[in-house]
């Protein structure tokens, strides 16, 4: 009698590529949980199963995020004409149900069609909605959020640990709503993800809770869509998201609610864009558009764009658009440090200098810039305690002077880092 043959490994995946062909799970109209395959030859599109190579079968992933709504995938792969075409579809399904404006309407569009190739890329930004309650925060969520690839629907009320292990299962695009932290040791994990994930390659390590000896990476990459009433405290979250303020809305014609018809249409929006993904994901390369001219913006801004690139860069207007788009964007976050405290302090500094004063102590900055001790509000700030802010941008250096007779421990600092600072912080000096 024959030894029964050997079962192969099971794959569970979403995604994935064999032999030229392109395998991307939908969930029918039928709930019947199937791979798309994609041709690239001619195009064509065949519904599979599974798919058994060599060594293992592939089958879809399953799980109770599926069946009861929380992650959103395509029912099947459509046609979607032109990319002219597919945008214009896009920012009509919008306005149906939001109030943006026309500019960061456009933007929204690149950003959700780079998030169907985002695997092909190694930076990416996200999309934040910032505003009151009842200002459009979670409709714009939605509206924008479930045309995004592979959406999956959690909250700041969720922990880090199921949110890890979601995105690592699906690769698809997060939508946090309501992601306003309290300080905890929950926030400064959600804070890591959010900072780490932007950029292919920062893994976060984990140990098994079943055994410590065991080490769990998990990637945090992928595209997100976030809701929050207040800016993050921490400034280097703030840096990776691309945000719009809510303001709510006077138009009457937008729908109080979100209907079967929002849903139908966000489906239909999505097989067009998995056609999009299956026929544009090859073409991506970035490395014909890192040397672009943005203009003056920020590394931190260009680094985070150049994956929108591949979308418009051979259209002059449109292209003529994003660069214009990207610096008023930066002169409003160069006005928000300006502001803030940190610039405050480098704008004290700048106004000595100009008086030609040359031996500057903490002291100094401190009577200029009238930086009061919140403790004791008759009283200035103590040295010491302003001294960290000035570690913060850079001014760390000290040497002692004889200034008037006296010893007097000046900063110390050189003349382009004066210009970076004045530069970054929005101050003219």
């Amino acid at each position: 009698m024959a030894d029964k043959q050997e079962e192969k490994p099971e794959v569970k995946t979403s995604f994935f590529k064999r032999n030229g062909f392109m395998y991307e799970q939908i969930l029918t109209t039928k709930k019947e949980l199937k791979f798309v395959r994609y041709n690239p030859v001619d195009d064509s599109i065949k519904l599979v199963s599974e798919y058994e190579s060599d060594k293992n079968i592939y089958r879809p992933l399953n799980g109770q995020e599926v069946w009861e709504g929380h992650i959103y995938l395509p029912s099947k792969a459509e046609d979607y004409g032109t990319d002219e075409d597919l945008e214009n579809e896009i920012k009509e399904f919008i306005k149906v149900w939001l109030d943006i404006p026309e500019d960061f309407l456009q933007y929204c569009v690149w950003q959700i069609k780079q998030s169907w190739i985002y695997d092909r890329l190694n930076t990416i930004n996200y999309l934040r909605f910032l505003g009151d309650t009842g200002q459009g925060k979670s409709r714009a969520l939605a509206a924008i959020g479930f045309l995004h690839y592979k959406p999956i629907k959690t909250s700041g009320a969720s922990t880090v640990a199921p949110i890890f292990r979601v995105i690592n299962k699906w690769k698809g695009t997060l939508l946090i709503d309501e992601f306003d932290l309290k300080k905890s040791d929950e926030t400064a994990d959600f804070i890591k993800l959010i900072n780490l994930g932007f950029e292919k390659g920062n893994p976060i390590m984990r140990c098994d809770q079943n055994n410590f000896e065991n080490i769990l990476y998990f990637d945090p990459y992928c595209p997100k869509v976030i809701a929050t009433r207040k800016p993050f405290d921490d400034k280097a979250t703030e840096s990776r998201c691309f945000t719009n303020i809510m303001r709510g809305t006077t138009d009457k014609k937008i729908p109080a609610i979100l209907d079967n018809g929002f849903y139908s249409d966000a489906m239909k929006l999505r097989n067009k864009l998995l056609m999009w993904r299956f026929k544009n994901y090859d073409k991506i390369n970035i490395r014909e558009y890192r040397d672009v001219d943005l203009g003056d913006i920020e590394p931190r801004t260009k680094q985070t764009h150049l994956g929108l690139l591949p979308l418009f860069a051979d259209d002059i207007d449109k292209l003529k658009f994003f660069k214009e788009y990207l610096l008023e964007h930066d002169k409003r976050i160069i006005e928000d440090r300006r502001t803030s405290f940190q610039g405050k302090i480098v704008t004290a500094l700048c106004e000595l200098v100009e008086l030609g004063i040359k031996d500057i102590a903490p002291i100094d900055i401190i009577r200029q810039g009238e930086f009061i001790n919140i403790r004791k509000p008759d009283e200035l700030m103590n040295s010491n305690t302003f001294s960290k802010y000035l570690k913060e941008l850079g001014l760390t250096d000290r040497k002692v002077r004889n200034v008037e007779g006296k010893a007097k421990n000046c900063i110390v600092w050189t003349d382009d880092q004066l210009k970076n600072l004045a530069k970054r912080y929005g101050v003219d000096i």
